[in-house]
């Protein structure tokens, strides 16, 4: 009877050992920087600033839970600032479309902790999209600055005076300024417009393709509503002649994990809806493509088994912490090719995909000119490295549909290197460049060069003009990649009057 009570005694205290570890929680960019924040000395504090900037966009309910404080003392501080009692907050801000921006409106005044609280978000989920969510680290500036836990505390008289000032500004701004409209009204209105369809005649490109406006950038497939293009969109922009549209993609997130080597147990869904898009878009004459800039990096601890550690390639990527997935070892090299064949096997009518081979993600273990660290690839020229990855792409790709198309996107690459890396690339591929990048400039008597996009610049200009001429003498097409709408940087800029430019230009 002893023996059993130990024996039980024994297993209950293993079992409680079991739950009682910690899960381990990822390392989010940039956690613990000591570079410290910028100070809001334009509000009567740090508080009063936190509650200024996301009155329209965060319920009150949630800055008070941030605050660890009263929605009566949140609402407190908002009108002796002088702004209105929050009306209902678009439910578009907490999710994948607006989070940015609340995100960027806090990004000097929270630390992550606080930062998961207002945004609703674990800590996996944050992690990956700052890294895969279109280099949103890198947009925030590769730093997460250093935040002390912000709670809420009452005004001094000062600070009240202060914001009393505030109100004061603000009651003399609104006889002047114009009623707002609606955010994202433009595409209900849109949506509401009844007109008949009717495809443009063909154009002698033969790919016209465009990004959609409201898309959203970083797992759109995870929406069943596909709402980055909704029918109304496709159907106008069929109307003006575009017949192709892109979407953002990574790559394991569209295959199901393998032994090793990474997948997402929820793939099935994302193909299934990306077979709804490719369906959809087709009713219109529009082809669908990817955004494929891959292998992603993986965060070391994906690393940890010994048969992974054959995989390791080098160090860096977004915060520094990143591993590549090195695709000079075979493993790496077979699951991109076979991973693209059972994608586009999988999605039949997927028009294709472009590639991204040096950006701002970590990828292979040259997108970053650091090869010559990694054990394998330090023997290999950079040109090579570059140009196999590409070839793996393609011929994934084309096992999987042999008639989708594959853009070789030469952004990032070294120019030294971009004649060498043309001519090895498969020849039914079609070579993208930035039509205007290089173009010599004046500005205010300063000569420079664009360096990116440039809508004030007209293109083509001669890197573009070169790389092109390599790609016809090695039996390539050629595709010119221009930004039309805003500088490609400044999203929130709604209106460049420049169409005369952009006319030109194309």
């Amino acid at each position: 009877m002893k023996r059993e009570i130990v024996l039980c005694l024994l297993f209950s205290a293993l079992c409680l050992g079991t739950y009682s570890q910690p899960v381990e929680q990822p390392e989010l960019p940039g956690d613990h920087s000591p570079i410290p924040a910028i100070e809001f000395t334009h509000f009567p504090s740090r508080m009063h600033a936190f509650i200024w900037r996301n009155w329209t966009t965060v319920p009150a309910l949630r800055l008070a839970e941030v605050l660890n404080t009263t929605v009566e003392n949140v609402e407190k501080i908002a009108l002796s600032m002088g702004l209105e009692r929050q009306k209902g907050i678009d439910p578009i801000w907490s999710g994948p479309k607006g989070y940015i921006t609340v995100l960027r409106h806090n990004w000097h005044l929270l630390p992550y902790e606080q930062l998961l609280v207002l945004l609703g978000m674990s800590r996996q989920e944050l992690a990956w999209r700052l890294i895969e969510d279109d280099f949103l680290f890198v947009k925030l500036g590769q730093l997460k600055p250093y935040c002390t836990p912000l709670y809420y505390r009452e005004p001094s008289l000062q600070m009240q005076q202060q914001a009393a000032s505030i109100s004061n500004w603000l009651r003399e701004l609104d006889k002047v300024i114009v009623p707002e409209t609606a955010r994202f009204a433009f595409t209900r209105d849109m949506s509401s417009e009844e007109s008949g369809w009717e495809m443009r005649e063909k154009s002698n490109l033969a790919i016209r393709m465009a990004f959609s406006y409201f898309a959203e950038f970083g797992d759109p497939l995870k929406d069943p509503e596909i709402s980055s293009y909704p029918d109304f969109l496709l159907k106008r922009l069929s109307e003006k002649g575009i017949n192709a549209v892109w979407v953002h993609t990574v790559l394991r997130t569209l295959v199901p994990p393998s032994g090793i080597l990474p997948g997402d147990e929820d793939y099935a869904e994302r193909i299934g809806n990306l077979n709804k898009l490719v369906q959809r878009a087709d009713r219109y004459g529009i082809k669908v493509y990817l955004y494929v800039n891959e292998p992603r990096a993986m965060p070391e601890e994906f690393f940890d088994s010994q048969e992974r550690k054959e995989l390791i390639g080098v160090k860096g990527g977004q915060g520094g912490d990143l591993y590549s997935l090195c695709t000079s070892n075979r493993i790496v090299h077979d699951w991109l090719r076979d991973s693209f064949e059972k994608v586009f096997s999988s999605v039949p009518g997927l028009g294709g995909v472009f590639t991204i081979t040096a950006s701002e993600n970590l990828t292979n273990c040259a997108s970053h000119g650091r090869h010559t660290q990694c054990g394998r690839c330090k023997e290999l020229p950079y040109d090579k490295i570059i140009a196999e990855v590409n070839r793996a792409i393609f011929e994934g790709v084309k096992k999987g549909n042999p008639a989708a198309n594959v853009l070789v996107y030469d952004w990032g690459w070294d120019d030294n290197q971009a004649e060498k890396i043309i001519r090895q690339l498969p020849k039914d591929a079609w070579l993208m460049s930035v039509s205007e990048w290089s173009l010599p400039i004046e500005r205010g008597g300063i000569e420079s060069r664009v360096g990116e996009y440039s809508i004030s610049s007209v293109g083509p200009g001669p890197r573009a003009l070169q790389y092109w001429k390599w790609a016809r003498e090695a039996g390539l097409k050629i595709v010119a990649k221009i930004q039309v709408n805003t500088s490609w940087e400044l999203g929130s800029v709604p209106l460049i009057p420049a169409m005369d430019l952009i006319a030109e230009h194309a």
